[in-house]
């Protein structure tokens, strides 16, 4: 009896498993089904058009002057048009960015150097970043290293990064921030930047410089050929300008300074 009862419940369970089976199957068949009339409906549902866009309509209330002599004038109201003016797109433009060198980076690593390499990127545009060659062992890298971006705007801001290379995690010795307006005002730019340490600009303290970064920026015309605009001669006016100025800031303080000195001193001096 008990091995009779063996074989009853063995075939129960058995029973049961296929039962399972069975029900699964039916219900994947089922979810299969309902994927392909939803893929169905899909397919044959009209495809949206692009809302027009209406002109917009103001009512305005126009006086009408009444033919009778002494009468006030009459106000009807006129429904009015207004279109809309559309946005102006932003002008883009192709930037050549050449890395050549830099000096007086941080040191990274136990041995006082670093192993440099520099990072260039639009902020906020992804597909934009391009990087240099890793320089081994050092604290003034020259990479001559050139990258062309695209879709360049005056709202963009290319960034700089120099970084220490290493297995793990890569430690970034400065950063400098470019603005696009001025690169597609100049047209050409030859800079060195000042490499800032980007923890202490998060912090809200001083600057402090990590280093130098010598780049040239570049506008292309179609051709590829670098455009040389107006106001790079204004930018040099400018900066020969500000390079008089230092001048005079400096003549003015050796003046304070001989005033200082009383005036029997200066004529003894003169008197010899």
């Amino acid at each position: 009896e008990s091995v009779a009862n063996r074989r009853r419940a063995a075939d129960i369970l058995s029973e049961l498993h296929k039962r399972t089976l069975f029900a699964e199957l039916a219900s994947k068949r089922e979810s299969q089904e309902h994927e392909a009339q939803a893929a169905d409906a899909r397919a044959r549902a009209p495809v949206p058009q692009e809302e027009k866009t209406l002109p917009m309509e103001e009512e305005v209330e126009v006086p009408v002057p009444d033919q009778s002599r002494g009468s006030k004038p009459r106000h009807t109201r006129v429904t009015l048009a207004l279109n809309s003016v559309p946005k102006e797109k932003l002008s883009t433009e192709v930037v050549r960015v050449t890395v050549h060198s830099a000096r007086a980076l941080r040191a990274a690593d136990v041995n006082g150097l670093a192993d440099p390499f520099c990072v260039v990127e639009l902020v906020g545009k992804p597909g934009t970043k391009c990087h240099t060659q890793v320089v081994r062992r050092t604290l003034n890298p020259e990479w001559d290293e050139s990258f062309v971006l695209k879709n360049l705007t005056e709202n963009d801001s290319m960034q700089f990064s120099v970084f220490d290379y290493d297995f793990d995690k890569h430690d970034c010795l400065g950063t400098a921030i470019v603005k696009g307006s001025r690169i597609m005002e100049s047209g050409v730019i030859e800079e060195e930047l000042t490499l800032e340490d980007p923890n202490h600009r998060q912090l809200g303290r001083r600057t402090k410089i990590n280093g130098y970064l010598s780049v040239t920026m570049a506008i292309l015309n179609s051709d590829g050929v670098t455009v040389r605009r107006a106001d790079s001669f204004t930018r040099q006016l400018r900066m020969s300008f500000g390079g008089r100025m230092a001048k005079v800031r400096e003549a003015i303080s050796e003046r304070d300074d001989v005033a200082r000195v009383p005036s029997y001193v200066r004529l003894g001096a003169v008197s010899e």
